[in-house]
């Protein structure tokens, strides 16, 4: 599993966009999405959980946060998901604030 959460400049990112674009760009289904989370799974090995939150004040001034998990039983494809996932999410966020490091999941490593 990879795991990974990108900060953003923007105080809101449309969530709309990034489901939209997420069902675009993945060949996998969505499963269920809200204004602020969206699963995508398919039973050819691979899911995407993902949410978005805004965070106050902070010394950097306000932003909003993405936060992701994919995983599944194919390692590459997941690996390949998480960085396109990144991606779309600075294309629809813009400008990153920090970025934490991806880090495989205990089991998967």
């Amino acid at each position: 599993m990879f795991s990974e959460t990108l900060a953003f400049d923007a105080e809101g990112i449309d969530a709309g966009a990034l489901i939209a674009a997420a069902a675009a760009g993945f060949n996998l289904p969505c499963v269920d999405a809200t204004r602020t989370e969206a699963l995508f799974g398919s039973e050819g090995g691979a899911a995407l959980c993902y949410s978005v939150s805004p965070v106050g004040d902070t010394s950097e001034g306000p932003h909003t946060q993405v936060s992701y998990k994919v995983g599944g039983t194919r390692r590459v494809f997941c690996e390949a998901i998480a960085d396109e996932f990144a991606i779309l999410a600075r294309r629809i966020g813009g400008p990153r604030m920090q970025q934490c490091i991806k880090t495989p999941a205990a089991g998967a490593r």
